[in-house]
């Protein structure tokens, strides 16, 4: 996703005060997560996004699918 404010690189502690559990984006996980992007709740986490666009793609996922992508993007 183009609309990722960051330069790729997320600090653990913008991750952290954000609330997200994840650094990369789950959709692109060699992509840091935009600490303005939308957030959504899954199992009882808060993961993070760069854009309205991937956390729609997101929302489209079953849970295996948002299982395995979040994993990848710890």
């Amino acid at each position: 996703c183009a609309k990722n404010a960051s330069d790729g690189q997320a600090s653990s502690g913008a991750n952290a005060s954000m609330g997200v559990v994840n650094t990369n984006w789950p959709m692109r996980p060699s992509s840091a997560v935009n600490p303005d992007g939308p957030t959504a709740e899954w199992n009882g986490q808060k993961v993070g996004f760069c854009c309205a666009g991937c956390a729609n793609a997101w929302s489209k996922l079953d849970d295996a699918q948002k299982a395995e992508r979040l994993a990848k993007a710890k």
